[in-house]
């Protein structure tokens, strides 16, 4: 009896730890040129996916995250599956330093939406070409 209360538990954990998260950002990266951002994203949930924002921020120690750039990748994604969206990066930014992707809001097939908490965990640093 004590393992399968153990196992229920694990198991519920490990559920609303993937419902915090519904797309889960696998790389992002800067081509060689610099000219275009590339996010690899993979829908973790259940249900069909049609909107993901990202941000891509620079801690800047002290005073906090500075947002550099906002992109969104539209499009159908079904559960379980991944996809690569290339942004322009129009600004000319130089991605060195200590930058991450963040996943900030997802619209889903339904027309629901799920917003990242304060604390976000839907992030993954960023990669220099």
């Amino acid at each position: 009896m004590r393992v399968l209360e153990i196992g229920f538990v694990v198991c519920f954990i490990g559920t609303h730890l993937v419902a915090q998260c519904p797309i889960q950002t696998r790389q992002a990266s800067l081509d060689s040129n610099g000219k275009n951002v590339t996010i690899r994203y993979y829908n973790s949930g259940a249900r069909s996916v049609r909107d993901v924002q990202f941000v891509l921020t620079e801690d800047t120690g002290l005073s906090g995250q500075l947002v550099l750039a906002n992109f969104s990748a539209t499009g159908i994604l079904q559960p379980k599956q991944e996809r690569v969206a290339v942004f322009p990066n129009t600004g000319g930014m130089n991605l060195n330093g200590n930058v991450e992707v963040e996943v900030k809001r997802v619209s889903f097939g339904d027309r629901s939406t799920w917003t990242a908490p304060h604390k976000n965990t839907c992030k993954v640093l960023f990669t220099a070409p």
